[in-house]
């Protein structure tokens, strides 16, 4: 049996013993205490919200890990690549983020994964590696639509591992929207929007 598939049946085998204790508990305290009418507005929640993200797990497979040279080649990068660019990790396409009041942990939330209606707020959240003592003004985010230039402004970023931005931007007319990251004319990554 091979790593990967080992570790996943036993995380099905971890989640469905899980499944069973919880349901065994539910049912436990659905008999004992509360009264029938909560009980029928417990399930619906159990069905929606339990067993779904118990089910996630039994279904998670991590990615084998970097090699020795692979981890090393990043690290040499990171402590003396000053003065050779920022690398772009991520560019996802969000309707929502976290922002600095909630989690901190600059995350996308929700990706958008197909068309939106115009007027949505659209997020584009972006992760940089940037290696030591360097920061960088001069990368661009760049909105378009239909091929037309809509707006582009400049984000700074800074030494980190992973260096997450976001910018937003109302999509008020129907079309294909095109968000991209530049740097130095260059297009770094890009992704596209349909607004209906």
């Amino acid at each position: 049996m091979q790593p990967a598939r080992r570790t996943t049946q036993t995380m099905r085998a971890r989640a469905a013993h899980l499944l069973l204790s919880l349901r065994s508990s539910l049912r436990s305290l659905l008999r004992s205490s509360l009264r029938s009418s909560l009980r029928s507005s417990l399930r619906p929640f159990v069905l929606l919200v339990v067993l779904p993200v118990v089910l996630a797990g039994a279904s998670v497979v991590h990615a084998a890990p970097p090699t020795r040279d692979e981890v090393l080649r990043v690290v040499d990068y990171f402590d003396n690549g000053k003065g050779q660019g920022p690398v772009l990790l991520e560019l996802t396409p969000c309707l929502n983020v976290d922002r600095p009041h909630q989690e901190r942990k600059k995350r996308c939330i929700e990706p958008i994964k197909g068309p939106v209606a115009r007027g949505t707020t659209a997020y584009v959240f972006l992760r940089f590696v940037v290696p030591r003592d360097d920061k960088y003004d001069d990368v661009l985010v760049e909105w378009t639509r239909d091929g037309e230039v809509v707006a582009t402004s400049p984000i700074s970023i800074a030494t980190s591992w992973s260096y997450g931005v976001w910018k937003a931007r109302a999509l008020t007319r129907a079309g294909t929207w095109t968000v991209a990251v530049k740097r130095k004319a260059a297009v770094l990554d890009s992704a596209q929007i349909v607004v209906e």
